[in-house]
C-alpha cells in the first residue's frame, strides 16, 4: 500500500510541481511520451491492486473453508491456553505439582466437564522428523513419515471429545512403565496393522 501511495502520488505530484519550459516548447511527441509516463504508476497501482485483491480473496476462500473442516476433536466446547511454570522459575518437580493442582483447580470450576493437560498445543504436535513403525514392520526404502508425538494426561482424549475406538484411555500408572502405553491414531492403526486388531 505504501509503495503504491508513493509511486501513484508523491512521485507525479513532484513531476507535475516542476515545469520545464524547454521540454513544453519540444512538442506533442514530448508531450505524449511525458503522459505515458505519468501514467506508468497509475498502471503499476492497478496491477498492485488486482495481485492484493486477488490475494485477500484466496485467503477468505480458505479461511472458509477451514471454518467446516472436520478435525475430529469438539471445538465448540473447547477452550486452550497455554501455561509455562519454568517461566516463573519452577524447577520440574514444583512443576509437576504445579500441573496436578492447577488441572484439579480448573476441574472444579462451574461449568467445565473434563480438563487435562498437554506437553503440545491442539494440533501441535512434536514432528519428529523421522518415521516410525511397529516392531517387524519393514518399510519400503524411501518412506518418510514425519511422526508428531505429544505427551498427555489421563483423561485427554473425553477433554478433546474424541472417542477411544479401541482400547483403553491412558493412567496414571503408566507412568514409567515399559513398554510404554501409547494412542494411535486411526490412520496409524490402518497403515501398518490393517486387518489386524493393533491393541498389544
Amino acid at each position: 500500500t505504501l509503495f503504491c501511495v508513493v509511486a501513484s502520488g508523491l512521485i507525479p505530484a513532484a513531476h507535475a510541481s516542476r515545469v520545464d519550459l524547454l521540454f513544453e516548447l519540444k512538442g506533442p511527441s514530448s508531450r505524449g511520451l511525458s503522459r505515458i509516463a505519468a501514467a506508468a504508476p497509475v498502471g503499476i497501482q492497478v496491477a498492485f491492486g488486482v495481485v492484493l485483491l486477488g490475494a485477500a480473496g484466496l485467503m477468505l476462500r480458505s479461511y472458509e473453508k477451514l471454518e467446516h473442516v472436520e478435525t475430529g476433536f469438539d471445538r465448540e466446547h473447547l477452550i486452550e491456553f497455554t501455561v509455562n511454570p519454568a517461566g516463573a522459575g519452577h524447577n520440574m518437580k514444583q512443576s509437576g505439582a504445579f500441573f496436578t493442582a492447577f488441572r484439579a483447580r480448573v476441574s472444579q470450576l462451574p461449568g467445565v466437564r473434563s480438563a487435562s493437560w498437554a506437553w503440545r498445543g491442539v494440533m501441535r504436535g512434536a514432528g519428529i522428523k523421522t518415521t516410525l513403525a511397529p516392531e517387524g514392520v519393514v518399510l519400503p526404502r524411501g518412506t518418510f513419515l514425519n511422526t508428531s508425538l505429544n505427551e498427555v494426561t489421563p483423561g485427554y482424549f473425553e477433554t478433546m471429545g474424541l472417542p477411544i475406538l479401541a482400547g483403553r484411555d491412558l493412567r496414571m500408572s503408566d507412568w514409567n512403565v515399559q513398554p510404554t502405553p501409547v494412542v494411535v491414531n486411526q490412520a496409524f492403526a490402518n497403515l501398518f496393522f490393517a486387518g489386524q486388531d493393533p491393541i498389544g
